[in-house]
């Protein structure tokens, strides 16, 4: 036989025996003879060439089971597991439990991933599910809280907008509690007016000035009662109509409703006027102002000679406001020096619904006090500084200046001080 057909003859035989050899020793009780059987791998397939030509294992890795079983008598008549017709070895199939590595490689197989994915999907389907189902379900019940609220809120509306009385009843209601809750007070817009306060600060505050505190103080109270009252504060520099406008602002019961307006020289009449009417908007239709609560006080601020005709422009708008907006006003009129005299031909172009307040020169009696309110103001002491008092009086025109350039003069000195000159 040539070495070609005994090639293929080898190669035939381990086809017959599947292909992979594997050497099974079972046993039952005891270590007994040994059976010699043939399996196959699902993967690995037996080379031919190596097992006859003597090729090492090192270049193909082979797996080989050894099991040791001692059979029964019923199985084994003879000392060994033979055929008694003097065949072959009995090729038959073991079923061994795979080793621990084959299972790892079973499930990273890509068919058993697959399994394990599909019933992972499946769990998480029906968990996703279950899911879904709750929320689809509190979604429903949001739904139907919305909707009711809003059946609700458009009955409301509908209500209140059919009814005048209704809507400004739930108006009323809602700026007290508004307003009680910003201002701490229960009664904040409806409250009464009470100008005490207010006197009392003029009275401590003012130097020189009793008689035009007494006259402001009657004019509030006699005109408490109506829409709109305007007053003109008239008098030389430096003799308090500023500082007065500012105690009343200071002490006004409805903060929130004060509003300062200081004339401009630089534009034209027509210009101031058209500011002013920007600046009566704001305080109308402006978001955080309220007008119909309590009083709103308006304070127009460097007034000149040449504006008289622009303010009885502007006073007949303010009380034409106050009557069709049913509020209460209070405006002050601050002029600038322009005015001393009473009964000059410009204070009597003034309109008649404006009242007029004077406030007197003032002396060197007057400007004493205005130093010594001054100097207690800044903590300087002027018993330590020998002959301040009397350079200050000599330095100032009282009659002219009034005490506008006391404080100045006094930070000035008080700055000296501290630098040691």
């Amino acid at each position: 036989m040539n070495r070609c057909s005994l090639f293929w003859l080898n190669f035939e035989l381990v086809f017959a025996a599947h292909d992979i050899l594997f050497i099974h020793f079972e046993s039952d009780q005891e270590k007994a003879f040994p059976r010699i059987m043939l399996d196959r791998d699902d993967e690995d397939h037996l080379d031919a060439l190596s097992i006859f030509s003597g090729t090492s294992e090192t270049d193909r890795k082979r797996r080989y089971d050894f099991h040791f079983s001692l059979p029964s008598p019923q199985q084994l008549p003879q000392p060994m597991d033979v055929d008694t017709s003097g065949g072959p070895i009995r090729l038959s199939p073991s079923i061994t439990s795979p080793r621990p590595s084959e299972k790892k490689q079973k499930l990273n197989s890509g068919r058993a991933r697959l399994k394990i994915r599909k019933l992972a999907n499946c769990e998480d389907d029906t968990s996703g599910s279950g899911s879904d189902q709750k929320r689809s379900g509190g979604m429903l019940r949001l739904r139907m809280v919305v909707c009711f609220s809003t059946v609700v809120l458009v009955a409301v509306l509908v209500a209140l907008a059919s009814r005048e009385d209704l809507r400004e009843e739930f108006y009323k209601r809602y700026m007290k509690q508004y307003q009680a809750l910003l201002h701490d007070v229960d009664d904040y817009c409806s409250q009464e007016f009470d100008f005490s306060a207010t006197a009392k600060a003029l009275s401590s505050g003012l130097v020189g000035q009793s008689e035009a505190v007494e006259k402001i103080v009657e004019i509030v109270n006699r005109r408490q009662h109506e829409r709109s009252t305007s007053i003109a504060l008239l008098g030389s520099t430096g003799v308090g109509k500023s500082l007065m406008a500012n105690i009343i602002a200071k002490k006004f019961q409805w903060q929130s409703n004060v509003h300062h307006f200081f004339w401009d020289f630089t534009s034209t009449a027509e210009k101031r006027f058209e500011r002013f009417q920007s600046f009566l908007y704001g305080i109308r239709h402006g978001r955080d102002v309220e007008l119909k609560c309590g009083r709103t006080l308006i304070i127009v601020d460097h007034l000149g000679r040449g504006d008289v005709d622009m303010i009885n422009k502007i006073d007949a708008r303010l009380r034409f406001v106050a009557d069709k907006d049913d509020v209460q006003l209070m405006v002050l009129y601050v002029f600038q020096g322009a005015l001393m005299k009473d009964g000059s031909d410009v204070v009597q172009h003034l309109n008649r619904n404006i009242e007029q307040v004077f406030l007197r020169s003032l002396n060197e009696k007057d400007l004493m006090k205005c130093i010594n309110l001054e100097t207690s103001d800044l903590g300087i002491k002027l018993d330590e500084h020998s002959g301040l008092r009397e350079e200050l009086i000599a330095s100032m025109d009282v009659g002219r200046y009034g005490c506008k350039a006391v404080r100045a003069k006094l930070a000035y000195y008080s700055k000296m001080f501290e630098n040691g000159s």
